[in-house]
């Protein structure tokens, strides 16, 4: 009978993002699972901002406290992108008192994570979000790794969106030369895939 090592394994902890009294700890416990623990660090009291949340294997590719507009900080962005794997998506969870609260999250069929960028250059970030992915979560396939590679993006529709501190609202109109700038990506992806035989 073979003989199993009687060492217990460790819990560990990690800290993946801070700012401010605002701490983001990746724990793993005894037996390998791994959890995101948002904390607010007040003096010598430590507030948790949410119950921990399990990570399902692979670990987030970012975690960041970022503003969506009403302060330094209002809310914890986390990233995975991980589309070889096929776990891809963004989480945004707002500060709303003493807790946190989901306000968006990709659907399951994205293939490229949601990002904050400030798209009209007036220093507040807009959510820029893919949907509409024709590969409808194929997201490992070789074509829509080809556009990837070759286009850092997937033929998706982007969508703009600002946070008002109760809703996301669309910025389209307000955004014109961003969308111009895509309509030529567009016409770009569509050059290449009549130039491959593939295709």
């Amino acid at each position: 009978m073979p003989h199993e090592s009687m060492t217990p394994r460790r819990s560990s902890l990690s800290l993946a993002a801070r700012k401010g009294p605002f701490h983001a700890l990746i724990v793993s416990d005894s037996l390998g699972a791994a959890y995101l623990l948002p904390v607010s660090v007040q003096r010598d009291t430590v507030l948790a901002l949410t119950e921990a949340r399990p990570l399902d294997g692979l670990p987030p590719t970012k975690v960041a406290w970022v503003s969506l507009g009403s302060g330094d900080v209002d809310a914890l962005l986390v990233t995975f992108d991980h589309r070889f794997e096929g776990v891809v998506g963004t989480l945004l969870l707002a500060i709303r008192g003493p807790r946190l609260e989901v306000v968006y999250r990709d659907e399951e069929t994205s293939c490229q994570p949601a990002e904050l960028r400030d798209i009209d250059g007036d220093g507040r970030e807009e959510l820029v979000s893919y949907v509409g992915d024709p590969s409808a979560g194929d997201c490992g396939d070789d074509c829509h790794i080809d556009f990837w590679k070759r286009f850092t993006m997937t033929p998706a529709w982007v969508r703009v969106q600002r946070w008002d501190g109760s809703a996301w609202v669309t910025l389209e109109r307000e955004v014109g030369s961003f969308y111009a700038e895509l309509a030529t990506m567009y016409e770009q992806m569509q050059q290449w895939l009549e130039t491959v035989s593939d295709a």
